[in-house]
């Protein structure tokens, strides 16, 4: 049987015959005594599941795209917040990295971060 691109949530819950372009797509597979009438048996997602692991994914690709979305959100919320010390440093002749040494450590990671983001959104 092919059931297509599958997410595994767990060990004995799946979502076989996943459309990439659809997050709500998809059937949900468990254990017959969790659910009698389900369609499929467990035990043939995970030998498909095995045999095919290039179709097996550990959430759908546009929730990974969202999440990425929201994280690149926070951080440049981050940096907006602390912009505060930078303006100060400038406009008193300051070092960044001498007066808030950890600030400008985290701001460079969280620009790092945006960037390793950014470049595999599609």
């Amino acid at each position: 049987m092919n059931y297509g691109y599958v997410i595994k949530r767990n060990d004995n819950d799946y979502i076989v015959n996943v459309d990439l372009e659809n997050v709500n797509s998809g059937y949900s597979v468990v254990p017959k005594d969790v659910d009698p009438y389900n369609l499929y048996e467990i035990e043939d997602v995970k030998l498909y599941c095995t045999l095919n692991p290039d179709k097996v994914l550990a959430q759908h690709p546009k929730e990974q795209e969202e999440q990425k979305k929201e994280e690149i959100k926070r951080l440049k919320q981050y940096l907006f917040d602390t912009d505060y010390a930078v303006i100060k440093c400038s406009e008193q002749n300051l070092d960044l990295g001498t007066e808030y040494p950890r600030l400008k450590e985290k701001r460079q990671e969280a620009r790092t971060r945006i960037n390793e983001l950014e470049s595999t959104l599609q």
